[in-house]
This record gives structure tokens, sequence and C-alpha cells, in this order.
């Protein structure tokens, strides 16, 4: 006899266990004119309930096994999560104790910053005196060429003068020798100017040299702060590279996370679909059976 069902169902399942094929009219009449269907030629087969449910088990087996393994993910996932923010937390820099010095690697470079600009001013500074400096040397030079070696001073050139004209008067020379006597005798008394000149230039080297000295008092200070700054920024960089590297490993390592944990899914979803399509195809086959 054959049933219309007036329902829809969402699966054969429902259809199994609320079908009105289940229930029939509960009247069968039966008369000389009722014709009764052949037997048919191949007879049908019950559905293998024990196949059905050890396939079923199976299936929900797998899908237990991938919800553990989700749950491991999600447990490795927050780990990593944790430890990420943990490094976002944590005090950039390594100054050592007691370190005058921020353990903000920014305000070390804006520190390191102005010692340098510092330092670069004082050099230049030193630079334009020794300049100067140098000039005066290379006048210096100039001038004690014209100064007799005798007659550094300007009260020893009367006596450089005398000793040379009594070497002049009293001794026999040739008069190559006269000539070169005399010579020297004029260029002594023509290096009093250029020995007054000498004094004045030898007085502005030592001003000039104190000034630069001056000009560089807080140097070796600031030096040292550079050079241990710059150690101290140093390892500040390394480490911050480092928990850069660090957070981009995890980052990398939570995406792959995250991918297994989308395949997981994925295989759990096509599993259940496999369950639900099992369960059809097995109670479709009993209803099929049954009616």
């Amino acid at each position: 006899m054959d049933f219309k069902e007036k329902k829809k169902f969402k699966s054969k399942w429902e259809e199994y266990r609320l079908g009105d094929w289940r229930r029939g009219s509960g009247k069968t009449f039966v008369t000389l004119e009722t014709e009764i269907p052949a037997m048919p030629d191949k007879l049908l087969t019950p559905p293998d309930e024990a196949a059905f449910h050890k396939k079923l088990k199976e299936i929900e087996e797998k899908i237990k096994g991938i919800g553990q393994d989700l749950e491991d993910k999600k447990a490795e996932f927050d780990g990593k999560l944790k430890q990420k923010n943990d490094a976002q937390k944590a005090g950039q820099g390594a100054a050592g104790e007691g370190a005058p010095v921020s353990t903000d690697i920014n305000k070390n470079f804006q520190r390191l910053g102005e010692l340098k600009k510092q330092r670069k001013k004082i050099y230049d500074e030193q630079e334009a005196v020794a300049a100067v400096i140098g000039e005066l040397n290379a006048r210096k030079a100039g001038l004690s060429k014209k100064i007799d070696r005798d007659a550094q001073k300007e009260e020893l050139i009367p006596k450089a003068i005398r000793q040379t004209q009594k070497a002049l008067e009293t001794q026999t020379h040739d008069s190559k020798r006269e000539r070169e006597l005399l010579a020297r005798i004029k260029f002594i008394k023509a290096s009093a100017e250029f020995i007054r000149e000498y004094e004045v230039v030898q007085e502005d080297l030592r001003v000039r040299n104190e000034e630069k000295k001056k000009i560089g008092t807080d140097l070796p200070g600031i030096k040292k702060e550079i050079k241990a700054l710059s150690e101290i920024v140093d390892v500040q960089k390394k480490e911050r590279d480092e928990k850069q590297e660090s957070r981009d490993s995890i980052e990398k390592e939570l995406d792959k996370i995250n991918e297994r944990r989308k395949r997981a899914r994925d295989d759990r979803d096509k599993l259940y679909q496999s369950k639900y399509e099992h369960k059809d195809e097995y109670y479709g086959a009993l209803i099929s059976y049954q009616k």
C-alpha cells in the first residue's frame, strides 16, 4: 500500500519516527475484488543495524577526537597569546642597577642625540680655535727665523751686538766671514720688531690654548656618558629586536594554530555531514523495507 506523507521532514530519522506511514489507517478491507499484488522477484533485505551503529560509532569517535584536538589547540593558542601579551607589556631596556638612564629606549635615544649635539658643538668650537692656533703657530715659526738664537729677548739684543762687534774687531777674518758678521749685526738689530711681534703671538697662543681647554671642560664627561648610554641603548635595541622577532614568531605560530584549527573544524563538519548522510541512508533503507 502506498503512503503519501503530508508532512515535511528534516531527515529520514525524523520521517522514521514521525511519519504517517507507520500508523496506517487502522482498518484493512479485503473483498473478492481486491487484487493482491504478486510477491516481488527480489525481496528487500533489512539494513544491517550492527554495521550502521558500528560506522556511526566510528564517526562519533573521530568527531570526539577532533573536539579534543580543538580544545588542545585552543589551550595552545591561549598560551601563545598570553606569551605575546606578556612580551608586549614587558619593559624595554636593560639599564643596570642604579644606572641614571631611562628604561624607555626612545628617551635614551633622545638623550643620546642631545649629547652628540653637545659634543659636536664643542668639537666645532675647538676646531675653530685650533685653526686660529695653527695660523699663530705658522706666524710664530716664521718670526722665529727672523730672530737670532742668542737674542731671543729684546733686552739681549745689545749684548749680542757687542759680542758680534767684538769678534769682528778683535779677530782676523776673511772677507766672507766679515760679511757674515756684519750681516748678523744687521739681522740682530732688525730682530727687535720681530721679537715684540713674537711675544704678542706667544701670548695670543697661550690665550687660545686656554680657550680651547676651557671649551673642552665638559667633553670628557659627555664622551663618558655617550659611551655608557650607547652600550645600554645597544642592549636595549638588541632586546627590542629579539622581542619583536619573538612576537613575529608567536604571530606566525598563532596563524599556524588557527590554520590547523580551521582544518580540524572543516574535518569535523565533514564528519557531521557524513554522520547525517549515514543516518539518512540507514533510515531511508529502513523506511523502504518496513513499508
